[in-house]
């Protein structure tokens, strides 16, 4: 029976080396330099790219493809990260997801996220079960349970919870805000601390910022409300000059 050719050691062609990285472990695959440089007991992990996975020691069943992808990762497993810087700075946090050019960059123990786009959950660090799809969305985010699609949603949120965004820079603005739906192009865009609003439509709520508990709608529902709480609009432009009234039904 014909037989490949057999190297005890990984192949250096400097400075890439190809082969299964430091600890020797059959079910790991390497290529780049120093791509698993530092392992010791992990297992079947794959890294693909300078330096990627290169501080895991006893992590297991990760992917990191692309330069630094992954690179100070040391105990944690299971995560999967594509793209240039991608997940670099985690260390501890387990079952992430990160596709794209730094996405998800300085998470280093918060597990469970997802990241979809270029620098998307860039500033999550501790922050748990949130994901993000579209250039720079929920890019500031430290806080948990958060959904944001599209290009700048949720970019400055912070320690926001429990929000959901749909839509090209929907709830772009909010920071501490919790519990708001906004489905639309710039939906809740300029919510800040505002909660428990509600906002379908194209521009819906648009101006929001402190303001809670208001549902709106329709294009352009209550697109000019402030600080105006609990009211609720429904259909085209409806509510649509209210700015600081309460407790108004249209």
């Amino acid at each position: 029976m014909a037989t490949g050719l057999l190297l005890k050691d990984d192949i250096i062609i400097s400075p890439l080396s190809v082969g299964i990285g430091a600890g020797d472990i059959s079910t790991n695959s390497a290529l780049g330099y120093a791509a698993l440089g530092s392992n010791t007991n992990g297992i079947a992990n794959t890294a693909l790219g300078s330096t990627a996975l290169y501080s895991n020691t006893t992590g297991n069943y990760n992917t990191a493809v692309g330069m630094n992808a992954l690179v100070s990762n040391t105990t944690a497993s299971s995560n999967a990260a594509v793209g240039y810087y991608s997940l670099s700075e985690n260390t501890t946090g387990s079952d992430n997801s990160a596709y794209g050019s730094q996405s998800l960059c300085k998470n280093t123990t918060g597990s469970c996220n997802t990241a979809l786009g270029y620098r998307s959950l860039y500033f999550n660090t501790g922050g748990a079960d949130n994901t993000a799809v579209g250039n720079h969305a929920l890019y500031c985010n430290t806080g948990t349970y958060n959904t944001a699609v599209g290009s700048q949603s949720l970019q400055c949120n912070t320690t926001g919870v429990k929000n959901a965004a749909v839509g090209y820079r929907a709830l772009q603005r909010n920071t501490t805000g919790a519990r708001n739906t906004a489905s639309g192009y710039l939906s809740l865009r300029l919510n800040t601390t505002g909660s428990y609003n509600i906002a379908i439509g194209g521009n819906a709520m648009c101006s929001n910022t402190t303001a809670n508990s208001n549902t709106g709608v329709g294009y352009e529902s209550l697109s000019k409300n402030t600080t105006g709480s609990c009211n609720t609009a429904s259909g085209y432009a409806s509510l649509q000059c209210n700015i600081t009234g309460e407790m108004h039904n249209h």
